[in-house]
């Protein structure tokens, strides 16, 4: 896991909520991410009935080359802007994705305010 980064542990029912789906589609997903040994369940330390899910580090592996293969593409795409209007964009992205999904971006919902003002 990348450093400074804390390990994430969420339910079902959250990960379902986060990504406006429901329960069932969620499961299902969550049962072939377990199979291939991205993400692993655990008992909640104190709700008996809750289970949590969490990223394992093949995960992070992953997700960390996915990343890198996406870079160029990112680049290429800015090279138009200025430094600081790539920076406007990418601020301007996740108010886009805040609007269409504020529980993807977890608790703190989307950024406020307007790039660049």
């Amino acid at each position: 896991m990348p450093e400074g980064q804390a390990r994430c542990h969420l339910s079902s029912a959250e990960l379902a909520r986060r990504c406006g789906v429901t329960a069932q589609p969620m499961g299902t997903a969550l049962r072939d991410l377990v199979e291939r040994g991205l993400v692993q369940r655990r008992a909640h330390p104190t709700h008996g009935k809750i289970v949590e899910m969490s990223v394992t580090a093949a995960w992070v592996e992953l997700a960390l080359r996915g990343e890198g293969a996406l870079e160029p593409c990112e680049r290429e795409a800015l090279q138009t802007f200025l430094p600081e209007e790539q920076e406007q964009v990418r601020a301007y992205l996740q108010r886009m994705l805040g609007t269409l999904n504020p529980r993807a971006l977890g608790a703190a919902g989307p950024p406020g305010g307007t790039p660049g003002a």
